[in-house]
């Protein structure tokens, strides 16, 4: 937006010196026009009081008259052609101020680019570290062990272990509803999670911390490209992943991740047909998808 703005008053600068270029120009040819005029006048009237000749040459009264002639006519033509040349002068001191603002101006817009990139590759830098912090975090997550009867005999490691939870969640969520006590679906979604995820917080609340994180972290951002960094962001997330963050964001632990989520559009590859119940996609926002 700055440097939007600081385009604009180059351009306008550049107006305001063509413009006066043209004035230059144009009080130029009148102060010139005055001189010759005045000059001209000075010949006409020599003419008109013999002085070209040389009798009257040397008569004292033609050239006193010559000269009141020509300090009525002639000076006021000239003193006039001067004043065009001063304010001619005086446009050529405003043309070189307008000249050293423009050059000010592209040095800000340089300055503010080379900022820009800058900020967008520090930027890069600490969001790239924070991927490679995600990788890690998955890479060290678990396997759930048994809740609520469901027991997990292979216990991978690292981001299959994901799958693993979301198929254990959706365990709970189906006992939960079997059980027919709870039939809102946020209180059906905040109920189950709530109860699997005191189980299971030391394997997955630094992963979900570190995905809030990271989201706001770009959207405190100032680059131009969120979509695109939201894009590498979700490109490092499974279907079981996705799945899983659906649930956490409608939580009691994830409020804040769910704004998150929906201004950023990080349900975007969401496999919708995963979900456990269809009318749970209602609970976001539209923005969510998108």
């Amino acid at each position: 937006m700055a440097t939007s703005n600081n385009d604009l008053r180059e351009n306008q600068l550049e107006l305001d010196k063509k413009r006066i270029e043209k004035n230059i120009s144009l009080f130029n040819f009148l102060a010139w026009t005055c001189i010759l005029l005045g000059l001209a006048f000075l010949i006409w009237g020599a003419n008109v009081f013999g002085i070209v000749s040389e009798k009257a040459f040397k008569n004292e009264i033609q050239w006193e008259k010559l000269g009141n002639y020509s300090g009525g006519i002639v000076t006021s033509i000239w003193s006039l052609g001067g004043l065009f040349f001063i304010y001619v002068a005086f446009l050529g001191q405003k043309t070189q101020m307008i000249y050293q603002e423009i050059q000010l101006e592209r040095q800000k817009i340089e300055i503010e680019g080379q900022s820009a990139e800058f900020d967008r590759q520090r930027f890069e830098t600490t969001f790239f570290n924070l991927l490679g912090l995600h990788n890690q975090i998955v890479e060290n997550i678990s396997a759930p062990g048994s809740i609520r009867g469901y027991t997990v005999l292979h216990k991978p490691k690292g981001r299959e272990c994901l799958t693993t939870h979301s198929n254990v969640f959706r365990t709970v969520l189906e006992g939960v509803k079997k059980e027919g006590v709870i039939t809102d679906d946020l209180l059906l979604v905040q109920h189950s999670y709530s109860a699997y995820f005191k189980t299971e917080e030391h394997e997955l609340g630094h992963y979900f911390r570190n995905i809030y994180h990271i989201a706001k972290f770009i959207q405190q951002s100032n680059v131009k490209e969120k979509k695109l960094y939201t894009g590498i962001l979700l490109a490092q997330l499974s279907s079981p992943e996705l799945y899983l963050l659906f649930y956490n964001g409608l939580s009691e632990y994830g409020g804040k991740l769910k704004t998150l989520i929906e201004e950023l559009g990080l349900l975007n590859n969401l496999n919708k047909e995963l979900i456990f119940e269809q009318s749970h996609l209602n609970l976001y926002k539209d923005a969510a998808y998108l």
